[in-house]
């Protein structure tokens, strides 16, 4: 009997991985699908209402109000697995979290270095391989207050808050590592073409290490403000007829933030003040592929991708 408690122990506990694997798998759905429903009607009763753009409302007021349903539409459905978790997991606790003192401050330089530079390389393997997404901005001035809304503060926000403090939590009793890989593969999926699911998989890697170094979700959400603002503001100049000013502001910021980055880390080894500490290792993140409930949304969104994507 006592040989078999140890068995019966690892089972529980790979019963329970996979259970908050499906968790996690089904809350990716779910926002999905409750975005892709709440622009759908969003979209129809704009049309209902407004009758569309030169039609029954004026281009200015018609982006407004697109806008501010894009905003409402992405907000709401990131708050719907939130909310259907808020028994489970409370992101709460790591908003009221101070971040550990040092990291913020020494990850900014570092993180706007990577971000630069992985946006310069994805942007010319989408360019190579024709699996870029162009965002349009709006015409009117109005309607880029709520664009810039719906693409930089609440993605920073509410996305930090389902996929680091809901789904990385979800995950976080079976090793950090996985916690972050899980989630950060879930988050990249979500994002459309190749080049962009690359990107957003390393930009969850790297957000989910540092809520776990930090022990809070604001410098996660301040960075993932600072990059979406930075690449906002490069499709805002190339929309208005600035792409050489775009480019070089995007050039300067790749050649400036590596440098800063470095700075920053040698400061940090000459003070020798140990500020970022050890993750503990846990079961490897390998264990996921056994957890039917994570592994079928991944490969089914990554089947979207590649459909989607020119030649697939």
């Amino acid at each position: 009997m006592n040989k078999r408690r140890p068995v019966l122990r690892k089972a529980n506990r790979i019963a329970g991985l996979r259970q908050a694997a499906l968790r996690c798998g089904l809350c990716t759905l779910v926002y999905l699908l409750a975005r892709n429903l709440l622009s759908i009607a969003g979209n129809g009763v704009l049309q209902l209402w407004l009758g569309g753009p030169g039609v029954g409302a004026p281009l200015a007021l018609w982006e407004l109000a697109q806008w501010v349903v894009t905003l409402f539409s992405g907000a709401a459905a990131l708050l719907v697995p939130v909310w259907a978790l808020r028994q489970t997991v409370r992101p709460a606790a790591l908003l009221g979290q101070h971040p550990r003192r040092g990291v913020l401050r020494l990850m900014l330089p570092v993180w706007l270095a990577a971000s630069q530079l992985g946006s310069l390389a994805a942007g010319a393997v989408a360019q190579r391989t024709g699996t870029g997404q162009q965002i349009t901005l709006p015409e009117t001035w109005p309607a880029l207050i709520p664009a810039f809304l719906a693409l930089c503060v609440m993605p920073a926000v509410l996305e930090e808050l389902l996929f680091r403090g809901v789904l990385q939590v979800l995950l976080r009793p079976w090793g950090a590592w996985l916690a972050i890989v899980g989630q950060a593969v879930l988050f990249g999926v979500l994002h459309g073409s190749l080049s962009a699911v690359v990107y957003a998989v390393l930009s969850g890697l790297f957000f989910g290490w540092l809520a776990e170094q930090s022990g809070s979700l604001w410098p996660g959400m301040v960075l993932h403000g600072i990059n979406n603002s930075l690449s906002f503001a490069a499709l805002l100049l190339r929309s208005r007829g600035y792409p050489w000013l775009a480019q070089g502001v995007l050039v300067g910021c790749a050649v400036v933030f590596p440098l800063w980055g470095l700075a920053a880390l040698l400061a940090a080894g000459l003070r020798r003040r140990r500020v970022l500490r050890p993750i503990e290792r846990g079961r490897s993140p390998a264990v996921l592929l056994r957890c039917p409930g994570w592994l079928l949304p991944v490969v089914g969104l990554l089947a979207v991708s590649l459909w989607q994507s020119p030649g697939g």
